[in-house]
């Protein structure tokens, strides 16, 4: 007989069941759930207890800027332009007689330098010496015929008041000889011209230098023969050099001309920053305007003279202006009144600028301008006389924005620009 479970017994095995799933609850709920209520509890007494920062309003930061002080004042508009060097006279030196070449001067080189007057070459005179001794004694028989026919008509004249007769107005002529005293006198001035020219072509068997020149090419040597048709150099004038200056149509009226009332012409500054140091100029002298536009760009062509262009004269110790040289021309062109200049990079949208105003911010300011140069811009109203101009950049630049200066160091403009 089996038998039978006791009350204790049973009681024991619930008791241990309800601990094993209470610990189980504490396990898997209960202590999660405290962490996280004692982590949040954590984190609000530390927001509760941090330190709090002071609410500033928000400010406004000053841009770093450079500027320059504008001063308005009369200046003459400089006009800029290109252009290449051109010889003034050039020539191809040819012969008046033809013969045999007996001399050249060594100077007849390609770059030789020579001077008015000097011979350059000879040619053989001895065909024109013959010429002239027999035209010597063609004017002594014509002197001598002449002599005869004076005597002649002194007979004639004392014949005819023998006579004692009325005759003929033409007939007293021929009685008289004048016909043929007409004729001896003609043919002795015939004579003398016949020498002197003569004498004309043995003096153009020595070829001189025109003009003062430099060799720019030589085509004949000892020996050659040569006719009236016959190059023998090329020279080029050393008294002065023309510029061919390419000018834009609507500066042309700043540029002055000379006239027939004597107005003098604009002053040329010539520079060649390739070749020559950077404030290196040589001086020219506006001479013409050409009749015709230049056919590639539609510009302007503006003649400049330049006296003394390879330095040859004492005491000219300036760069030499060589033919073909591409060069750049300043023109001083006609004065404009109260201008301020200011260069084309600080021109903003083409015809506004930004002025630092006494309050230290930015105004965008619309201005007029007058002559627009290459580098610089002549303004005649927008701009005050002392006033700051922005020349620095500025990304997003809006009216009324804070400005500041470097150390409140500015630059004056008329300084910057020279």
């Amino acid at each position: 007989m089996t038998k039978a479970p006791s009350k204790h017994t049973g009681n024991k095995g619930f008791w241990q069941t309800f601990l094993k799933r209470l610990l189980f609850v504490v396990f898997k709920v209960v202590l999660p759930v405290a962490i996280i209520l004692a982590g949040v509890g954590f984190y609000k007494h530390q927001m509760d207890t941090r330190p709090l920062a002071q609410r500033r309003p928000a400010q406004r930061d000053a841009r770093l800027v450079t500027v320059e002080q504008v001063h308005a004042s009369s200046r003459p508009a400089i006009v800029q332009a290109m252009g290449t060097v051109r010889p003034a006279v050039e020539i191809a030196l040819t012969p008046e007689v033809s013969g045999i070449v007996t001399y050249r001067d060594a100077a007849v080189l390609p770059g030789g330098i020579v001077h008015e007057g000097q011979v350059l070459y000879r040619i053989d005179s001895r065909d024109y010496d013959a010429v002239v001794r027999q035209r010597q004694s063609d004017l002594a028989r014509a002197e001598l015929e002449l002599r005869l026919e004076l005597a002649n008509q002194a007979v004639a004249q004392q014949e005819y008041e023998m006579l004692n007769e009325e005759i003929g107005p033409q007939d007293r002529e021929m009685v008289l000889r004048k016909p043929q005293l007409e004729s001896a006198r003609q043919a002795l001035e015939g004579a003398q011209a016949a020498l002197n020219r003569a004498k004309l072509d043995v003096q153009r068997c020595t070829i001189a230098a025109p003009f003062n020149a430099v060799v720019k090419a030589k085509h004949i040597d000892l020996g050659a023969r040569v006719s009236t048709t016959t190059s023998l150099a090329t020279l080029t004038g050393t008294d002065a050099y023309w510029i061919q200056a390419l000018v834009p149509m609507e500066q042309l009226q700043w540029i002055r001309f000379p006239d027939s009332q004597g107005q003098e012409s604009s002053v040329v500054r010539i520079y060649n920053p390739s070749a020559w140091p950077a404030r290196q100029y040589r001086r020219g002298q506006v001479l013409r305007l050409m009749g015709q536009l230049e056919v590639a760009g539609r510009m302007a062509q503006v003649l400049v003279s330049v006296c003394d262009p390879l330095s040859l004269e004492d005491g000219n110790d300036q760069p030499p202006l060589l033919v073909g040289m591409y060069v750049r021309a300043d023109i001083e062109g006609r004065p404009v009144s109260d201008a301020v200049a200011l260069p084309r990079a600080y021109l903003r949208d083409g015809s506004t600028v930004w002025v630092m105003n006494d309050d230290n911010a930015l105004e965008i300011r619309d201005v007029e301008i007058i002559f627009r140069g290459r580098e610089a811009v002549y303004v005649t109203a927008g701009l005050l006389d002392g006033e700051r101009v922005v020349s620095s950049d500025l990304s997003a630049p809006v009216a009324g924005m804070p400005l500041r200066l470097d150390d409140e160091i500015d630059i004056d403009i008329e300084e910057a620009m020279r």
